[in-house]
């Protein structure tokens, strides 16, 4: 899948309001994929593998998340390690929350035919 692909596919599941710049999503696109020893010969850079697009599809769920600030646990006080795990944790229910309505967002996208398919 290529950016531009990547870029419709936001906007067309509605994962992305319509007045996000399109940088955001570029970012996405761009931090999810692998890097690549030869970029002159081949063209894996430029379009994503499977693995490469669920992050992307993550990365996309997780810009509108609250961000947890890694603050770190190297504090003193155990309170406050107690209080950053909570946090943590609460991150991580939203990010699951999140990719949840994103796959409900992405269903509707899938060709009817490929729904129907018993295997």
């Amino acid at each position: 899948m290529s950016i531009e692909e990547f870029r419709q596919l936001c906007y067309d599941a509605n994962l992305v309001p319509k007045d996000l710049p399109i940088r955001e999503i570029d970012l996405c696109f761009s931090q999810a994929m692998m890097m690549q020893a030869d970029e002159i010969n081949q063209k894996k850079h430029v379009e994503m593998s499977f693995v490469e697009f669920i992050e992307a599809i993550c990365r996309v769920s997780s810009y509108f998340c609250q961000k947890n600030q890694d603050k770190g646990f190297d504090s003193d006080s155990q309170e406050e390690n107690e209080q950053d795990y909570e946090e943590s944790v609460i991150a991580r229910m939203k990010l699951k929350r999140n990719v949840r309505r994103t796959i409900k967002n992405l269903y509707p996208l899938v060709p009817r035919n490929f729904c129907d398919y018993d295997a």
